[in-house]
């Protein structure tokens, strides 16, 4: 039997059912937020696990883990990492972590993604804009890179300047 590969990091989830596709999958600690029924208590556990082994958000891709992921990140103030399966991968009409493959899930985890919280300006507004990232296509093209999910041009900016992304990275991820 292989060998589960350890992750040190509490990972965030919804459910029970995802719990256990991720520990079927690593050697790994979970935190179950019961979906959309998240609780001061929970919030708590997920502060302290944030603090003493760090914590990977891997919520659902859908309008109630978006809301999940960005009521849990207002109460970390250590940096955090989150896991993003991209929608195009599905093939169900549900889309949920459980829905996705083992091997979506892997690659999902394992280059997950770093932000800080704290207000950070690695690239500022007006070097932004200069790179003239309007169109649809630029921006997924980024995301896709960053392994995030596709985001607007306010969300971009806010995703780039939490990931630490400067003006020189940005540049080299669209000459790509």
């Amino acid at each position: 039997m292989k060998k589960k590969q350890i992750i040190k990091q509490i990972i965030v989830v919804e459910g029970k059912t995802d719990s256990n596709h991720l520990k079927r999958l690593f050697d790994v600690e979970t935190i179950e937020t019961n979906g959309s029924a998240l609780n001061k208590k929970t919030i708590e556990l997920i502060k302290k696990a944030s603090q003493k082994n760090g914590v990977i958000l891997f919520l659902d891709p859908d309008f109630s883990g978006e809301l999940l992921r960005k009521k849990i990140i207002q109460h970390l103030d250590n940096n955090y990492s989150e896991a993003f399966i991209i929608k195009k991968n599905w093939n169900t009409k549900k889309i949920g972590v459980n829905e996705a493959t083992d091997e979506e899930i892997v690659n999902a985890i394992l280059r997950s993604a770093t932000f800080t919280y704290k207000k950070n300006n690695s690239i500022d507004l007006y070097s932004y804009t200069t790179l003239n990232l309007n169109s649809f296509d630029k921006r997924k093209k980024i995301c896709d890179k960053l392994n995030i999910p596709y985001s607007n041009n306010k969300q971009l900016f806010k995703r780039l300047n939490m990931l630490n992304i400067n003006y020189e990275q940005l540049k080299e991820l669209i000459n790509d």
